[in-house]
């Protein structure tokens, strides 16, 4: 329902403006268009893409020593999505090949993109505190 809600206008505009039967009616088409959606691998990775390049501006802006908290917190959302990947393989099939868009400018077919992610994660984490090589 939350998916629906956020991806699907039809979704939101019925909660707010209709009622009765008629609301249950569109939100229930509301959640059978989200579920037809993410039963497509290109939706989700849209969607993943869009979320992880959010995290990654965020993060950007969370420069100083005195956002080491909030920094850590979108590591942690950052790390989920990562995992995330390891549960559905089709998503990772496509996103392997949109790995730019995620900030990896290169993976080789071999190596494992959930966990390139995570060593993305990390370096961006040891050049913000200036521990660069």
């Amino acid at each position: 329902m939350k998916s629906a809600l956020q991806y699907d206008p039809e979704t939101a505009t019925a909660m707010t403006e209709l009622s009765g039967r008629e609301r249950v009616g569109e939100l229930v088409a509301g959640m059978d268009r989200e579920r037809a959606a993410l039963a497509d691998p290109n939706v989700r990775a849209d969607r993943f893409i869009e979320r992880w390049q959010e995290l990654q501006a965020e993060r950007r802006t969370l420069t100083t020593g005195w956002h080491v908290e909030a920094r850590a917190k979108i590591d942690s959302q950052m790390k989920g999505l990562t995992k995330s990947l390891e549960r559905d393989p089709q998503l990772e099939s496509v996103l392997r090949n949109r790995a730019q868009e995620l900030g990896i400018s290169h993976i080789r077919q071999s190596q494992n993109l959930a966990r390139e992610m995570e060593r993305h994660i990390a370096q961006s984490r040891s050049q913000s505190l200036g521990l660069e090589r």
